[in-house]
Formats: structure tokens, C-alpha cells, sequence
């Protein structure tokens, strides 16, 4: 599995260790901090996903006889979107939405102001 499968199923979590870990049998705060793990290590990430996806776009184009460097205008904004943002693009993957489901750590209610005391 290359790092587009990876991050675009929502099955496993793989270890440190390379294991892989079933994510619906991960305790939430294993999730909460596999999330963030991704999000802190989102430039790595995306860097690895398109070294990925290049090795996939050269094998079938040296296959079809086509070059590289025909891509199109949606892709090329794709790209340029999540070379800025890196944090935001991984937010949008497979994997990550299944880290979070129904609770994600970087949407939580913004905090309770705490009381003022009056001090004479």
C-alpha cells in the first residue's frame, strides 16, 4: 500500500511499529492523537503522497505513450492548494476523516471564558 492508499481508506492506522491497527477498535484518544499526528506531520505527508502519485502518473504515462506534464487546471490547483496549506489538505483525506469521525479534536466548542473576580 503506497501512501495514496493510505490516506484514502478509512480501515487501519499504521503503527510506529508498522502495524497495522483497525481504526474502529482504537480507543478515542488513540484516534484524537493519531489525528493530530497527521495534521503536525501534514508537509512530510503531502510530500510523500505526490512522490506517490507521481510514480503512478510516470508508470501510466511511460504505459500510454503520454508524458507527465499533461495535467490538468484542476489538478495544478489541487496541488498548489495543499503545497500552501499542508495542515488543512490532510483534514481532507479518507484516513483522517475516520480518525475523527464524529469528533474531531481541531473543531471542538471554543473555550468557556473563565469569571472575573473583583479584587479591592
Amino acid at each position: 500500500m503506497d501512501m495514496v492508499d493510505y490516506l484514502d481508506q478509512r480501515e487501519v492506522w499504521i503503527s510506529r511499529e508498522g502495524l497495522p491497527q483497525p481504526i474502529a477498535e482504537m480507543e478515542r484518544s488513540w484516534r484524537i492523537n493519531a489525528s493530530r499526528w497527521l495534521v503536525r506531520n501534514a508537509a512530510p505527508i503531502w510530500q510523500a503522497y505526490r512522490e506517490a502519485c507521481l510514480r503512478r502518473e510516470i508508470v501510466a504515462d511511460s504505459r500510454a505513450g503520454t508524458g507527465v506534464d499533461q495535467r490538468s487546471t484542476r489538478d495544478l490547483v489541487a496541488t498548489l492548494a495543499a503545497i500552501s496549506k499542508p495542515d488543512e489538505w490532510v483534514k481532507g483525506t479518507e484516513l483522517y476523516a475516520a480518525l475523527v469521525e464524529d469528533d474531531d479534536p481541531f473543531e471542538a466548542a471554543p473555550p468557556v471564558p473563565a469569571p472575573l473576580y473583583l479584587v479591592r
